[in-house]
Formats: C-alpha cells, structure tokens, sequence
C-alpha cells in the first residue's frame, strides 16, 4: 500500500482519540514516518520561531535539510503531510514553508522559501511558501498576487 493522498484519512478533528489512532495505524508505515516527522518539524519550527529570527531559523532548516539523508519525497505527498499535521500542531503557513525547506534541503535541492506580501482592501495579506519544481508548499492557488518580500534560495 502507497502513501495516502487523502486529507479525511487523516483529519478528523471531531473523532475520539481512540478512532484516531486506529486510523494512524492503518496507514503504512512509510506515511506513518512521514507524518511523525512532518508534525516534529512543524513543532521544533513554530517553537524555534518564538526564541530566533526567521532568518536563523531558515538558515538552520537549510542546514538540518543538508544534514539529512531523507529520500526525495513526492511534493504532493509532502504537501499533503504538511497539511494534516499543520491542522494538529497549528501550523502556519511559515511553519509548513520551513519544514517543507528541511524536507527539500537535500532530497530536492533548488528548493526557494519565499515570503510575499498582498495589499487587499482595509489590509496587508503576508504569506509564506517554498517552492519546488515550480510548486508551491503550502499550496496556495493565488501565490502569484504576493510581492516577494524575502527571498531564500
């Protein structure tokens, strides 16, 4: 059995505990492994940016992706466990956008973590995103209305 591609496999937020875990070990184990390391980097990334720059905390995902050994990753798949565990762990477009760079660093190089701006009405719209291949991590359907604000490569 392959990688899921399905969100509802995954998150349910309304389920107990019990159906949750059934369900978490019902998967294979390779998206298991994804999903746990997925949500560990989303929680190391939101907590390292509470205490550091962004920009030390780009440069240290960059260097933990160069350190790793990970196998290259499909980036739908990627997308698809960064989602579901941003829905668990709260996280952030900028969280799913670095850990998605750590992820990229050395199984995808050419990886760019991008943080745009949009003016809107009344407002300024801030979103954060690598991308790969031309793809977009989050995936984001008007990225290209953002004004790249800062740019790592």
């Amino acid at each position: 059995m392959g990688i899921v591609t399905s969100l509802d496999v995954f998150v349910h937020r309304c389920d107990s505990l019990a159906t949750q875990l059934v369900r978490f070990r019902a998967l294979p184990r390779q998206t298991r492994g994804l999903l746990c390391l997925s949500a560990a980097f989303q929680i190391v990334v939101r907590a390292a940016l509470n205490v550091a720059s962004v920009s030390r905390v780009v440069a240290a995902a960059t260097w933990l992706g160069a350190t790793l050994r990970c196998q290259r990753i499909d980036i739908e798949t990627l997308r698809w466990a960064l989602a579901a565990t941003a829905a668990r762990t709260g996280g952030t477009c900028l969280t799913q956008a670095i850990a998605a760079r750590i992820f990229c660093g050395w199984a995808m190089p050419g990886s760019v973590l991008i943080i745009g701006v949009r003016h809107v009405p009344g407002a300024t719209a801030f979103h954060a995103w690598t991308e790969i291949d031309g793809l977009c991590i989050p995936r984001a359907a008007d990225a290209e209305s953002f004004v790249p604000l800062l740019v790592w490569s």
